[in-house]
């Protein structure tokens, strides 16, 4: 399968989910996803085929799974730019684990493309979460450390 065509599907998909099409949407995915297995056996170190496969197992809900295809087009070609991309937005907003996420825009997004304004704010993003994550609660204050200066004293 094409990269072309593929994307054409992908958007397809993308266009039905927004018009709540889910159904269809997703009986697409799945014709989608067994045209690239369907291809492994000819290409299997072909690294854009598993970028598609995990983009339409995202677009299913299936994050869990879409990591794996991203990491196996990795494994084949380590500078994929889009499976880095893609498993970077996994890790920072659908799986909650912003450290991960910055380590690749950091060492490996950024270093591809130096300053580009995507990934400068997924990357303030990632540093922005992980200081949630990590930031202590402030103290509240309970009912007992609250006095009221005009109260009448309890007996």
């Amino acid at each position: 399968m094409q990269n072309e065509a593929a994307e054409e599907l992908l958007n397809a998909a993308m266009d039905m989910m927004a018009d709540f099409r889910d159904d269809e949407a997703e009986e697409l995915l799945e014709k989608l996803i067994a045209r690239l297995k369907a291809g492994m056996n000819a290409q299997p170190d072909d690294a854009d085929r598993y970028y598609y496969w995990g983009r339409a197992l995202t677009l299913l809900e299936e994050q869990e799974q879409a990591l794996l295809r991203f990491e196996k087009a990795l494994q084949i070609q380590p500078e994929h730019e889009g499976s880095l991309w893609e498993t970077a937005t996994l890790l920072l907003y659908e799986l909650d684990r912003p450290e991960g996420a910055k380590a690749i825009i950091e060492q490996k997004l950024l270093v591809i493309q130096p300053g580009y304004p995507l990934y400068e704010e997924a990357l303030a993003a990632a540093e922005t979460l992980i200081r949630l994550k990590t930031a202590k609660p402030a103290p509240q204050e309970s009912a007992d450390d609250s006095t009221d200066e005009n109260a009448e004293p309890t007996p």
